[in-house]
């Protein structure tokens, strides 16, 4: 089983009632980096009409799905906190939630299990075990060569 993961930040207003993330999933045949915006040439290829399945486009990446997590009960349960604006942004009064957690991509078999995991694991304290907020499977069984184990 192979496992990878990257860190993801989302801000919210205070006055938000519920505090929902969704992380687009972006899939691609061939080696990409992570984090192109969706309209820069990383993600761009060319459709080949003679490919058997619709989701064809060559070199680029094809959204797969959504990863969706409800972050309202790490409010609730005061394990965020509030956030005062630093920087360029110091002057503003508009404090927000910030919430940081981990995407783990994890290969099994012939399907990845995308999960969101709370806190991210640098943020541990001891004892302090990840939780899965959301979890999304995408079969990917259409991207091997017919035979392969």
């Amino acid at each position: 089983m192979q496992a990878f993961t990257f860190i993801v930040k989302h801000t919210f207003p205070l006055t938000r009632k519920k505090l929902l993330s969704a992380e687009q999933l972006w899939m691609s045949d061939e080696p990409k980096e992570n984090h192109y915006r969706k309209t820069h040439a990383e993600n761009k290829g060319e459709f080949n009409p003679q490919c058997p399945y619709k989701a064809n486009v060559a070199a680029g990446a094809v959204m797969v799905g959504f990863l969706q997590t409800d972050l309202t009960r790490l409010r609730d349960e005061g394990r965020i906190e509030p956030q005062q604006p630093s920087g360029a942004y110091a002057h503003s009064q508009k404090r927000y939630w910030e919430v940081h957690y981990e995407v783990a991509l994890i290969v099994e078999g012939r399907s990845i299990r995308f999960e969101a995991r709370y806190p991210v694991e640098d943020a541990l304290r001891p004892g302090e075990q990840q939780e899965v907020l959301g979890v999304k499977l995408v079969g990917i069984a259409a991207a091997f060569v017919p035979g392969t184990a």
